[in-house]
């Protein structure tokens, strides 16, 4: 991991952060200010198979959650977070791309102060984990008209690469529309290649620099109808050959209402996966560690495993302090497993056999932190 990040990488997020003089909603059009950056790895055959394309692969993600000095003051919760992983995750899953929370940073906060305009940058810096897609969510930051940021637009990742969402408002429509910008996309109306036409002839020179996305020549939340999701003005705006544009008001790389974006095309998603194979060696494997950043900055550490579980699932107490609770819930939300446990425990163990297959999620609560884990029960 840097020490730094990078001093032009800080100044290019402030400055997309705060040029408007606006908190953010969906009544600002721009709600994502990733820049356009013409990126070498960017070819004609960028949306060819890729070899590996048949294998799964695992997107591991460090979330780094922004509360106030009490640990609350987010509307993102990781309940929540893991949720909206789901949901990208049903759109991935025919790339063979799944996104897995693996780091889990709650950062306190202490001084009651707005992130980000009063955040430590060199705390921001510590918190990078290299081989992971690094996500900064605060909730809300003063001065602010966007609610999303990628540093980078596919290439090859460093340590320094990071993406930044407001929890405030945050759907999982704008998680995947940034995770789109990170693994190579364009929005479906850029225009720095030059206007795509209706008809296509110039997709794989012009617009978003692909053919199986509409043409679009700059639709905005504002245009869509909120209950629809349907365009308001077709047949209002056409292109040079006088063809009226069709955008799409799902695709997730547009400016459509948030909750109406739902979806990639084949071709989005192939760029995702080529630019994942890119970076294969790049990506750690989810080790399912999470971290508290508390007052003084002490750091608490978790660890769950084996996960995938069959029969029984541990938890790691050396590195916590004080009473601990611990819940289990399936994917309905019900709790299946409650149990409390003490530091001088080291390690409690929770009987799994007797559940049913599928997804859960581990809720871990003590004095100083809270931390929420997705753990998989496999039974033969």
């Amino acid at each position: 991991m840097n020490q730094y990040l990078p001093m032009y990488r800080r100044w290019m997020m402030i400055t997309m952060l705060f040029i408007h003089g606006l908190s953010y909603s969906q009544t600002d059009a721009n709600f994502c200010k990733t820049a356009v950056k013409v990126n070498p790895h960017f070819s004609s055959d960028r949306v060819e198979s890729s070899v590996q394309s048949n294998t799964p692969a695992i997107i591991p993600i460090a979330l780094h959650l922004v509360t106030d000095s009490m640990g609350e003051g987010n509307e993102m919760t990781p309940e929540l977070f893991l949720q909206w992983l789901d949901a990208i995750n049903l759109q991935l899953i025919t790339a063979n791309l799944q996104v897995e929370l693996c780091v889990l940073n709650i950062v306190r906060d202490e001084q009651n102060l707005n992130p980000l305009i009063d955040f430590d940058f060199l705390l921001m810096d510590s918190l990078l984990e290299g081989g992971y897609v690094n996500i900064f969510m605060p909730n809300t930051v003063a001065g602010n008209s966007s609610a999303g940021y990628s540093s980078i637009i596919g290439g090859v990742f460093t340590d320094d690469d990071y993406l930044f969402i407001l929890g405030k408002g945050a759907t999982y429509g704008l998680i995947a529309h940034e995770l789109g910008h990170f693994f190579g996309l364009y929005h479906t109306f850029e225009n720095q290649f030059g206007e795509e036409l209706v008809d296509g002839s110039n997709c794989s020179v012009a617009g978003d620099l692909l053919c199986d996305t509409e043409a679009d020549h700059g639709l905005q939340h504002r245009d869509v109808d909120s209950l629809t999701c349907s365009w308001l003005y077709p047949n209002s705006v056409f292109d040079s050959n006088n063809e009226p544009f069709r955008p799409s008001t799902t695709n997730f790389m547009s400016y459509s209402q948030l909750h109406c974006i739902k979806d990639f095309t084949p071709q989005q998603l192939q760029v995702m996966r080529n630019t994942y194979e890119l970076n294969a060696d790049y990506f750690e494997s989810c080790n399912i560690t999470s971290t508290h950043h508390g007052a003084g900055q002490t750091t608490y550490t978790v660890e769950v495993y084996p996960n995938p579980v069959k029969d029984k699932l541990y938890i790691d107490l050396s590195k916590v302090h004080g009473q601990l609770q611990f819940v289990l819930f399936d994917h309905l939300g019900r709790p299946v497993i409650k149990k409390e446990g003490y530091d001088h425990d080291k390690r409690i163990a929770l009987d799994t056999y007797h559940l049913p297959s599928g997804p859960y999620i581990l809720h871990i609560s003590g004095q100083h932190f809270s931390q929420t884990k997705r753990v998989n029960i496999l039974i033969d």
